[in-house]
């Protein structure tokens, strides 16, 4: 399964959960299953792929509603009418009201990964996001952030080697807990990322000997990853998080960074990108 596909069946667990036995207010609101057209536009221009998550919602509640998009480009320009509903007008608004915190939440995180790639793409430093994204919505934010080039990692606890900081309490070290994980991985290994995650340069530094995918520098400093760098030469591949601002990541590409964290957790886009009218 694909992240895309992923992401859309994450949306149609949601609508199951939101939904529950039925939707109290449309139901009031729409006495019977009206007939109904609506039409969604956009406020200011998104990719098309935004949508998905409407279109999802609307199979969710009545597979019998008529889609139909009214674009033609990748991406819709602010103003222009992108989708055209016809059919089950109680369906058509509930499935609305649980898209649309996912197609503004997408919109967020776009937001943010331009603002950043704008930045650090000139230098070479990928986007990616922290790992510990809520399990409600990671899939979503996954999705998005790939579709502009941003590199992700799976939320599956066996799909994924993460040695977080507690793993590293519990088992001494930094370089203890790296070389466990790689003698147990066995024929996995292959398949797999290992992360690391380090909160000094020292336990960096104890990682340089193993075969390691990132090393996931939390909390340092510009001059901490300086510092690293003088010692790994730029073997280490590392992840830094927003505690570097933007001007000094990007001049840290020589000493291995490859990928800029952002915290896409929390994220709420300020002004409502996409809007549903009911026209009948």
């Amino acid at each position: 399964m694909n992240l895309k596909e992923q992401a859309l069946e994450q949306v149609g667990n949601i609508y199951t959960t939101v939904v529950g036995d039925g939707d109290i207010t449309t139901e009031i609101m729409f006495p019977y299953p009206r007939h109904t057209v609506a039409e969604v536009s956009a406020s200011s221009g998104c990719p098309d792929f935004v949508l998905d998550f409407l279109e999802e919602a609307v199979r969710c509640a009545d597979k019998s509603v008529q889609i139909r998009y009214l674009f033609e480009d990748e991406f819709i320009k602010a103003g222009e009418k992108a989708m055209r509903l016809e059919g089950n007008g109680r369906a058509i608004l509930t499935a609305w009201q649980v898209a649309a915190p996912f197609m503004e939440l997408a919109m967020a995180v776009l937001a943010k990964v331009g603002d950043v790639q704008s930045v650090l793409e000139p230098a070479r430093i990928g986007i990616t996001h922290q790992l510990s994204l809520s399990p409600d919505t990671d899939k979503i934010v996954r999705y998005t952030l790939e579709q502009v080039g941003g590199v992700t990692f799976s939320s599956r606890l066996d799909e994924i080697i993460h040695i977080s900081l507690e793993h590293v309490n519990w088992v001494g070290s930094a370089k203890e807990a790296a070389e466990k994980a790689i003698a147990e991985a066995g024929d996995i290994r292959k398949l797999i990322k290992i992360i690391v995650d380090v909160k000094s340069v020292e336990e960096a530094v104890s990682l340089l000997d193993l075969k390691i995918d990132y090393v996931f520098c939390h909390g340092f400093s510009a001059e901490d990853i300086r510092s690293l760098g003088k010692t790994s030469k730029g073997w280490l591949q590392i992840i830094i998080d927003e505690s570097i601002p933007l001007e000094e990541a990007k001049t840290l590409i020589d000493l291995g960074v490859r990928l800029y964290a952002l915290d896409l957790s929390a994220i709420t886009n300020k002004k409502s990108t996409l809007k549903i009218n009911f026209t009948q």
